[in-house]
């Protein structure tokens, strides 16, 4: 399964998994990727 690999940003500042939420914030899931 590839989303324990994935990056997440919670707005824009990359972050822990388990971090608490509130309603006003955003989540961006980044899977990983080859890069050069």
């Amino acid at each position: 399964f590839v989303l324990p690999r994935c990056a997440v940003l919670v707005n824009g500042e990359r972050t822990d998994a388990d971090m608490p939420l509130s309603a006003s914030d955003v989540v961006d899931i980044l899977p990983p990727f080859a890069g050069g």
